[in-house]
């Protein structure tokens, strides 16, 4: 999947779907209901052994070592902080694969 900005990608995670980039092997879901995201760095073989065998979302098979992200709304979020639509703004080229489970 290509998203046209930051916006468009932001808006589908936080829709549920999962997102997985096979280039810079980053991995990004919803993490919370107050729209933060998690970022994953997930190695291709790793990826690809998750494609075959996860049966819910990546995360639950990661543990610890994300990057959660704030939604400006987030009753944690600190104002000025790098929040997800930033991290989305700088992120979202080039080539996403959905794999949400």
């Amino acid at each position: 999947m290509i998203f046209r900005d930051g916006h468009e990608m932001l808006t589908k995670i936080q829709e549920g779907r999962d997102f997985y980039n096979p280039k810079t092997e980053e991995y990004v879901f919803c993490y919370n209901e107050a729209g933060s995201i998690c970022v994953y760095h997930v190695d291709n073989k790793s990826a690809a052994n998750l494609k075959e065998t996860a049966e819910e979302y990546w995360g639950a098979y990661l543990g610890v070592g994300g990057v959660i992200y704030d939604d400006p709304l987030c009753g944690s979020y600190t104002k000025g902080d790098y929040n997800n639509l930033n991290w989305c703004n700088d992120y979202y080229q080039g080539e996403w694969e959905d794999v949400t489970v």
